[in-house]
């Protein structure tokens, strides 16, 4: 019974793990095969947009992207907590470049 048992989770760890791979197979590919110029995609720019108005104190949605629309909701409040300390080093220029020693 035990035996059964065990053979039932490898089952079902081979099959979760099969599918990680696959699912990360299909991603790799669609990302090497697709253009990203083509795609029209103003989350980083809503985003940037919107951390900018919010350090100046404006408020940020209704300032335009460079693609002429205004930011939505998600890409500021889901990646704001994460993003906000980066994109301050990086609108701030306080990115320290690793130059790396020979």
């Amino acid at each position: 019974m035990l035996k059964q048992k065990h053979s039932e989770i490898n089952k079902i760890r081979r099959f979760f793990l099969a599918g990680i791979f696959l699912f990360t197979i299909v991603f790799i590919t669609i990302n090497v095969f697709v253009d990203a110029e083509t795609l029209h995609v103003d989350r980083w720019s809503a985003m940037e947009i919107t951390i900018k108005s919010l350090l100046k104190g404006a408020y940020p949605y209704n300032q335009l992207d460079h693609l002429g629309q205004t930011s939505s909701n998600l890409p500021a409040l889901s990646y704001l907590g994460m993003m906000l300390p980066f994109a301050i080093m990086v609108l701030s220029g306080q990115v320290i470049k690793n130059e790396g020693t020979s």
